[in-house]
């Protein structure tokens, strides 16, 4: 197994009963999404230590919203995040249920071209969003 522990999903880490193999594989994703986003906004991970991880998985450490609430993001964006980020790779936001959140919602309606085009058509279809193809920008 190959990647950076602080964007890897406890059930890579093996920290969680689920069977990898039976799980959905973009769970996996959707956390190093959270992490990342996560990252992106505080600029330290969700998790510094290991032990908090453990403590967070197992149920005795709630998941440090208080962290990006101190940073000044919504409670939204907290929801999002953490949803992302859940113990169980069967509670986490699916691919769909992220690009619907009403905290990535926010941004698609103000942006005059979003990130359609680089969603997949099959995606596009099960969620019912158009895509959008846009010619890459060349640079003169």
């Amino acid at each position: 197994m190959k990647g950076t522990l602080q964007f890897m999903a406890p059930e890579l880490l093996r920290l969680t009963t689920h069977d990898v193999a039976h799980t959905n594989a973009y769970a996996a994703d959707m956390w190093s999404l959270g992490e990342t986003v996560f990252q992106m906004l505080t600029k330290q991970p969700a998790f510094p230590q290991f032990p908090q991880l453990l403590s967070y998985i197992q149920g005795s450490q709630p998941f440090p919203d208080a962290v990006l609430a101190g940073y000044g993001v919504s409670r939204s964006g907290q929801n999002f995040i953490s949803s992302t980020m859940l113990p169980s790779p069967d509670n986490r936001l699916t691919v769909i249920q992220a690009w619907d959140h009403e905290w990535i919602a926010l941004y698609k309606t103000s942006c005059p071209v979003t990130s359609d085009r680089y969603i997949s058509p099959s995606i596009a279809y099960t969620a019912n969003i158009s895509v959008i193809r846009v010619p890459p920008l060349t640079l003169a």
